[in-house]
């Protein structure tokens, strides 16, 4: 078959042949593996976890700094989307339902109960509680049992109290569940099906819920993966559930027993694989061999993964890259909001070369979420996206701030990381903001 190769430069090319389900868990570990660059803390979880499965079983190693949870883990017990920032109950229950390490467990049981013991909890953080106590290996009382016939329990509750019953070994409730779940909310988007309920946010979440609950029954549902993740973009990142999921059908689909032969040709030569139980064939093709190298046969249920290593620089903090960040509202500049301000988040960048371009990166804290993009310079492209990271390119000649807009959602105390700049002509260079820490109180 025609078999196009991209152009790696002087790079040669990594071809992974094998079975498509493999080939499917490599290719979406592999990416989410090199996701762990932003702050929020799923994303760094994710990372770790992903380069772990690719270790243990694809005997691939992706080298990047290790990440580290403890700075997320507030006094509370609870963990934070940032680092230093107040703990969020959503993002703590997935990270002990993860079993990453790092966490101080004990403290994290502590911050589920205290949770637990205010008077004026909703159905929803109940769930979301009880599902972390779960996680953690922290049986249901039988009120929590109960819930499951409860009026009030949304399908994401379902979908979560489900998985925190199977993990305490009641699997046949996560049958039940996914099948009045599948019987009352399957829907359909852009040809895929999906869990349908109100919102945006809440029908990807079923989705991905859904599909992670069926493989804890030994089922697996790719499409539900699918197009869950497609539409991911639009919301919230969901690159925790992704791993997850990805780590769960690992464990429950065996190997194809069934040997597909691939033939290649290179230089002239033809080569053969096989990719029975498991095993993928490495292929490595040189820059000289790429125009040459064609694919003789494949058949069956096989794909083929193509990757190439770029060149990779040690970037190094410059003394003259210099950003400084302010918040502010209504033209004041401060640190402390109410639930529901529109708050301007501003750049200005200094030691910059005005023949250059810069790269900026940052994001939002926690309880922030985009309002809209603005800057003073039409050149600007810079962007605040639904996940909460800010980033785009400005010019190095540009005058001025460079702002985007936000809107405070949610009470709290929020500490925000470092923003970046880097030049794109060097990337070996960066400069960075300070922390900061912002809070956001109940409107008067």
């Amino acid at each position: 078959p025609d078999y196009h190769l991209p152009d790696s430069g002087k790079e040669p090319i990594i071809l992974t042949i094998g079975d498509t389900s493999r080939i499917e868990a490599l290719e979406d570990l592999t990416t989410l593996a090199n996701s762990g660059s932003s702050l929020r803390v799923e994303r760094g979880v994710a990372a770790t976890i992903a380069r772990s499965l690719l270790e243990t079983q694809f005997n691939k190693t992706i080298s990047g700094e290790k990440f580290d949870i403890s700075t997320y883990q507030q006094d509370d017990g609870g963990i934070a989307l940032v680092p230093y920032g107040a703990s969020d109950l959503e993002a703590s229950a997935w990270i002990a339902y993860s079993g990453v390490g790092g966490v101080d467990r004990l403290s994290l049981e502590r911050y589920f109960l205290s949770i637990l013991g205010r008077t004026d909890l909703s159905t929803h953080r109940i769930v979301l509680a009880d599902f972390g106590l779960a996680s953690l290996g922290k049986p249901y009382v039988q009120a929590q049992v109960n819930l499951l016939n409860s009026p009030a329990l949304s399908p994401i509750d379902r979908l979560y109290l489900g998985l925190g019953l199977d993990r305490l070994g009641a699997t046949e409730y996560s049958r039940i569940i996914v099948r009045d779940t599948l019987k009352d909310f399957s829907g359909e988007q852009g040809g895929y099906p999906i869990i349908r309920v109100d919102g945006l946010d809440t029908t990807i979440q079923a989705t991905f819920l859904t599909a992670l609950l069926k493989t804890t029954y030994g089922d697996s549902d790719d499409s539900l993966l699918h197009s869950a993740t497609v539409l991911q973009g639009k919301t919230k990142p969901t690159d925790l559930l992704r791993v997850l999921y990805r780590a769960r059908k690992l464990a429950i689909t065996p190997y194809n027993a069934i040997s597909y032969p691939v033939k290649i040709q290179k230089d002239g030569k033809e080569e053969s694989y096989e990719t029975a139980g498991g095993r993928m064939a490495t292929v490595i093709i040189t820059p000289e061999q790429r125009d040459s190298f064609r694919i003789k046969e494949i058949n069956g249920d096989v794909r083929a993964l193509i990757q190439y290593k770029g060149t990779v620089t040690k970037a190094d903090k410059s003394s003259d890259l210099k950003l400084e960040r302010t918040f502010s509202r209504n033209g004041k500049s401060g640190s402390s909001f109410s639930v529901g301000d529109v708050i301007r988040i501003a750049y200005t960048a200094q030691g910059t070369d005005a023949q250059g371009w810069y790269e900026l990166s940052d994001t939002l804290p926690a309880g922030f979420i985009p309002y809209t993009v603005f800057s003073s310079n039409k050149m600007l492209t810079i962007a605040a996206q639904p996940d909460g990271t800010i980033q785009g390119y400005f010019p190095g000649s540009h005058n001025g701030d460079i702002y985007v807009y936000a809107r405070a959602i949610a009470s709290g105390q929020y500490g925000v990381g470092l923003a970046q700049i880097r030049p794109i002509a060097n990337s070996s260079l960066y400069g960075v903001s300070s922390t900061a820490t912002v809070s956001v109180a109940q409107p008067q």
